[in-house]
């Protein structure tokens, strides 16, 4: 479920310039903005003396606090084949096909 936290965290957030925003993106790379902000403020917090562990500047544990649904899809990926192959096989059954335009319908499996 979106919103759901674990025990002892408080959320953080701050309103920056856009200047500031983008020289933020193109340092983060492939990482998070939270991750990013999460070890910049562990760094800056260990310049300053304090001791900061990697648990404390990780980030969040999700597990168990919900999330998107995982989707099961009714055919193999074995079993599929693609349309360039053939007639639109689909686990060894055939559609007819159709003449598309706009008062053709749609295909149903």
């Amino acid at each position: 479920m979106p919103g759901v936290r674990s025990q002892g965290q408080t959320m953080i957030g701050c309103w920056c310039e856009e200047a500031l925003v983008e020289k933020i993106d193109r340092a983060r790379r492939t990482r998070s903005r939270s991750d990013f902000c999460r070890e910049a403020i562990a760094e800056k917090l260990r310049t300053l003396g304090f001791d900061v562990s990697e648990h404390e500047a990780a980030s969040p544990d999700r597990a168990g606090k919900g999330g998107p649904k995982r989707v099961l899809y009714p055919i193999s990926r074995q079993a599929a084949e693609l349309n360039e192959a053939g007639q639109g096989s689909i686990a060894g059954g055939t559609h007819p096909k159709k003449k598309a335009g706009p008062a053709a319908k749609p295909m149903r499996q």
